[in-house]
């Protein structure tokens, strides 16, 4: 059972006072806040973008740049999986193995081991439990 009724939760709370401030009201904070709640990011960023950008508002440009530069600084700065390759296993049938989060230089310098050395183990046991799953296959590995 949750420990605040749906009703008092933070974001109901933030989402019904930005539906009805941002509407009506002619704060801009509150306009921004009632577009991400009510139409998402994606209505908030074009909005931004159009009122912003090719409109001049400032305050909308402020509003866009902060939308467009979270995007971006989230994607650059989190780590990437990486592709490890893959494997056709038979007819219309691929495995591809990534790994979600890689290892970074410190994790694997306390695992006593390289990047190179990892990957081949992977790819290793990737192919051996193919091999394993579809007997009498032949496995075709492909790495990028």
């Amino acid at each position: 059972m949750a420990l605040l009724p749906h009703v008092l939760r933070p974001r109901t709370v933030l989402r019904r006072a930005a539906v009805r401030r941002g509407v009506t009201g002619s704060s801009v904070f509150w306009r921004a806040a009632s577009l991400y709640f009510v139409g998402g990011p994606v209505r908030l960023r074009s909005t931004a973008i159009r009122l912003g950008f090719y409109g001049g508002n400032r305050k909308w440009q402020v509003v866009g740049a902060v939308v467009l530069l979270t995007h971006d600084l989230r994607r650059i700065l989190t780590k990437q999986s990486e592709p490890l390759g893959s494997w056709k296993a038979g007819v219309g049938d691929f495995v591809r193995v990534t790994t979600t989060m890689p290892m970074s230089k410190k994790e694997l310098k306390r695992a006593g081991t390289t990047r190179k050395v990892l990957r081949k183990a992977i790819i290793a046991q990737a192919v051996a439990d193919t091999m394993a799953k579809n007997p009498g296959t032949q496995v075709v590995v492909t790495t990028k």
